[in-house]
């Protein structure tokens, strides 16, 4: 028998659904009907399982915590009374999840971090989301508890990287088809999302021979436009003679950020950039330096990924983003990477109290004398001496350590984490570290509009704010640009106007007329780019301005094809 469920979901951000809406147009403005996920969520939302969070939004991205899985647990059983007291400190008997988490404890289907500690907040993964629900269908529905054979589990390549405490659970799960994995993985040590919570909830209805058809809402967004080309712009703006381009990057674009040789700290010509990345329109990018080390000073975002975390510090630089439904805007973000570590299943992340707040995940940066993480964009090693560096591959799991070394090779897939040296006697994430252990990156865009975003690359100061020019050499040092060149230069700027289009110019003159320039333009934010040597934009087989060296990066369009 259907048990009803209510929504669950965290406070101050997510609300409870007590009733299930009538459903006619696409509910959720960040879930088109294309995507993969649109039937769960909509499945989950018309069964009173999860709401959105707030503003029309449903963040299917947005991470599972553990309060929020016994609550929807504890919602399906029922709302029984717990047959046990509170023994959790970390669960105040007023907080909206208490009853939820003591009945799951007293049912020992979710126990506890520690014996007087439950972690609430703490991410959870795939394969603790299987071992939860697993215990709950032990606990509470009569269904086949049948396991996947080796045989079955061996179509997963990262089958192996199952915990030893999951491994049941993960074998109900392949053999039920509670969770069915992608590209022939399962992630079990990836954070579990909002959308994955979805589809999980409605893989277990189905498969206590639930009725899971429902009437999807019509999804009332027209398709994607055709392709609309950029327009010229050569014009005086604000007495400023500029050259440029306006175009809406969701109008059958798509973009990227080019780095020369593919690779950080290397450079390689313009044209050879332009060519083979297919680019229709491109930019000059964040400054970077002469000489030997060619280090680029930028965060950069491609394909979805974090590839350089830049922003870390305060206040932000100022950030071009293209989000995964292609709207521009320039944000203002500051971006936390932060790390667990998981040994046999249990979370062993230990956190410095001079850097962080108790099991607050420990934030790594890309500050040269703190902690890094080392793709292979930064090359086949990691440059310079290591305290200590740990390898971690695709799947998450630590394959290798090192401690002080040279050269620490980064695996094809995966990354490095290392340390140059100790900051504090509770500085121990990386040194206690072991082969074998699972590390969890998780990655959160503070301060963004947006949380799903395709493409960014950092650069400034900023030069427009709230449609009006902005800036001056306070702003600009704050802004850590206090050694940016001043008098009239060959310059460039990015800048987005209320609708969405971007506007990216040429100009020679100084940094408050850029500003002026771009206002005048219609940018409601913009944002300063390299420029001097470096200036470069490109159109469609021939360059609006040419640059004058080898670059180290690009901001490019191609055609959406």
């Amino acid at each position: 028998m259907k048990k009803k469920v209510l929504a669950f979901v965290l406070a101050l951000a997510l609300v409870f659904a007590l009733a299930t809406p009538a459903l006619a147009a696409r509910t959720f403005t960040d879930v088109r009907g294309s995507r993969w996920s649109y039937k769960p969520i909509e499945y989950a939302y018309a069964q009173g399982y999860m709401n959105g969070i707030g503003d029309g939004a449903f963040d299917p991205t947005g991470t599972v915590v553990r309060a929020m899985v016994a609550q929807v647990l504890w919602k399906k059983a029922g709302q029984p009374a717990a047959a046990i007291t509170n023994p959790f400190e970390d669960v105040s008997d007023g907080a909206w999840f208490a009853e939820a988490v003591v009945w799951c404890k007293g049912e020992s289907i979710i126990n506890g971090a520690t014996e007087t500690t439950f972690a609430p907040v703490r991410p959870v993964i795939r394969q603790d989301v299987c071992v939860m629900v697993y215990n709950y269908v032990k606990a509470m529905e009569d269904i086949s508890l049948d396991k996947a054979t080796d045989a079955e589990m061996a179509q997963f390549s990262d089958a192996g990287s199952v915990a030893s405490y999951a491994e049941d659970a993960v074998r109900w799960a392949v053999k039920s088809k509670f969770m069915s994995g992608s590209d022939g993985k399962l992630n079990p040590n990836d954070t579990a999302s909002r959308e994955q919570l979805a589809q999980f909830f409605l893989n277990l209805d189905s498969i206590l021979g639930l009725d899971t058809n429902i009437d999807l809402p019509v999804d009332d967004e027209p398709e994607p436009p055709p392709f609309e080309d950029a327009v010229r712009i050569s014009q005086n703006a604000a007495g400023v003679y500029v050259n440029g381009l306006a175009f809406n990057p969701q109008m059958g674009y798509n973009s990227q950020v080019v780095l020369g040789q593919d690779r950080f700290y290397a450079d390689e010509s313009a044209g050879n950039m332009v060519n083979r990345s297919g680019a229709y329109i491109a930019v000059n990018g964040a400054f970077f330096q002469s000489g030997s080390t060619l280090e680029t000073d930028a965060t950069v975002i491609s394909n979805g990924q974090l590839i350089r975390n830049d922003n870390w510090g305060s206040p932000a630089k100022s950030t071009f983003v293209i989000d995964k439904s292609g709207r521009a805007s320039i944000q203002h973000m500051t971006i936390m990477e932060t790390f667990r570590k998981f040994r046999n299943g249990e979370d062993v992340t230990i956190v410095d109290p001079l850097v962080a707040e108790t099991n607050i995940p420990l934030p790594f940066t890309n500050d040269w004398g703190a902690n890094r993480r080392y793709t292979r964009a930064f090359g086949a090693t990691v440059p310079g001496h290591v305290h200590t560096a740990v390898v971690v591959d695709e799947n998450g799991v630590v394959t290798a350590k090192y401690t002080d070394a040279d050269n620490v090779p980064i695996p094809e897939k995966g990354y490095v984490l290392c340390k140059r040296s100790l900051m504090s006697q509770w500085d121990t994430f990386l040194p206690d570290t072991e082969v074998g252990d699972t590390i969890v990156h998780n990655v959160e865009y503070k301060g963004s509009t947006t949380q799903e975003i395709a493409t960014a690359l950092s650069c400034g100061p900023t030069i427009v704010k709230n449609g009006a020019a902005y800036g001056n050499n306070d702003t600009y040092a704050e802004e850590k640009f206090g050694s940016v060149k001043r008098g009239n230069l060959a310059r460039m700027a990015i800048g987005v106007r209320a609708d969405g289009t971007v506007v990216i110019i040429n100009a020679t003159c100084d940094l408050p007329q850029l500003g002026q320039a771009m206002a005048a333009l219609g940018c409601q934010d913009a944002m300063n780019l390299d420029g001097g040597a470096s200036t470069l934009l490109y159109h469609n087989g021939g360059y609006i301005a040419s640059p004058g060296r080898k670059m180290t990066n690009l901001l490019v369009f191609t055609r959406a094809q």
